[in-house]
């Protein structure tokens, strides 16, 4: 359907959906950078007039931070589809590569691995076909995660700043090294974060900065009152509203909090309640999953895995028809496997070891006849 959609030559494709999906935003951001300056970013007229000239009628706002469009630059120097075509290629190789780098330290299948994450539907309907960048995300996360294996930690952390592309992704795990204390990876995440800041405020200037924070604001306003589509979020204050019409988001965010604090020895399993309590959570960045679901397969059912699989493909229609995601109690079923039941377990294997240090229970265990 991809390849129809470049051979076409239009601006729709069979679907009804604007070629290059999101990618279009992210190439107009690259076009304004390269040819009116930072300043101008967040001019939405200016970027209402620049997608028209590939869809009319048609809006896309790009609000992603500002030194996301430093990587996008050099692509809006191309024409749409080529550039899409490249990013695409891009987008594979962040993937693929995240996925082998995790394999060096994780004993799988290395064949059936990359085919199974590589047919994971949200990486090809909506990365590749939807345009997305979350591939980015995907990559940053594996590093981090290969390099806290390493003991890494201060490298990990800064790897870990990286994912400030999407604020909100790191909303859970940042707590979680809090609880944790990983004070070397905080060291290492408040090192990159604060060069990031540093690289906003150059691009955008102090007033452009607050007045980006401020359309921040209002769009996390109109994600809670239900103004985005909800076939694309996956998130329980989403499926939440679309039953009783309440906006939940800041409560969900509270109810996560324990959780986080579970995943302290294992920060990594923090990215699961972000999908389910986050106060954006896109179902495009399902893919973030896959590295930890390699981590953590052998303590996972097969049958959970493969419903998560299955129901990924039919989650977006089925919203699309009833305004639910069927994904996210399975999502919230998986944030209990991953985060709930191995503090569950280890609290019942203290226990035991405790019974058996009795001494009490030891001279009892002596005095019986074997």
């Amino acid at each position: 359907m991809l390849c129809v959609s470049f051979v076409r030559h239009k601006g729709l494709t069979l679907s009804g959906a604007p070629f290059g999906g999101d990618f279009i935003e992210f190439h107009t951001a690259g076009r304004i950078l390269n040819t009116f300056g930072a300043h101008r970013l967040y001019d939405f007229q200016l970027q209402d007039d620049l997608t028209h000239e590939f869809v009319p009628d048609f809006s896309l706002p790009y609000v992603t931070p500002p030194y996301v469009a430093i990587l996008f630059s050099p692509l809006g120097l191309l024409p749409l589809r080529l550039g899409y075509l490249i990013w695409i290629l891009i987008s594979t190789a962040l993937y693929v590569g995240g996925i082998i780098l995790l394999l060096r330290v994780e004993d799988l299948p290395r064949r059936m691995t990359l085919l199974i994450c590589l047919a994971f539907p949200p990486f090809i309907m909506l990365v590749l076909v939807g345009g997305q960048i979350s591939a980015i995300g995907c990559f940053i996360l594996t590093l981090w995660i290969y390099l806290m294996r390493k003991q890494r930690p201060f490298l990990a952390g800064a790897v870990l700043g990286l994912l400030l592309y999407k604020p909100t992704l790191v909303i859970f795990i940042v707590p979680a090294l809090v609880f944790g204390r990983q004070f070397r990876m905080l060291f290492g995440f408040a090192g990159v974060s604060s060069l990031l800041l540093l690289l906003s405020i150059s691009m955008l200037g102090p007033a452009g900065l607050m007045r980006y924070a401020a359309i921040l604001r209002e769009f996390s306003t109109l994600v809670g009152l239900g103004y985005t589509p909800p076939t694309m979020y996956v998130d329980a204050a989403t499926f939440v509203r679309r039953l009783f019409h309440v906006d939940v988001r800041y409560l969900m965010i509270l109810l996560a909090l324990p959780l986080t604090y579970l995943t302290r020895n294992n920060p990594e399993r923090a990215i699961a309640p972000t999908m389910v309590f986050g106060s954006y959570a896109p179902v495009y960045d399902l893919i973030l999953l896959v590295p930890v679901l390699l981590v953590t397969q052998r303590s996972l059912s097969r049958n959970l895995l493969a419903v998560l699989f299955v129901a990924s493909f039919f989650t977006v229609p089925i919203a699309q028809v009833t305004g639910l995601q069927i994904i996210t109690p399975i999502l919230a079923f998986l944030c209990y496997e991953l985060c709930v039941k191995p503090a569950v377990h280890l609290n019942a294997l203290r226990r035991s070891q405790v019974t058996l240090d009795h001494p009490m229970t030891n001279a009892k265990s002596a005095s019986e006849p074997t």
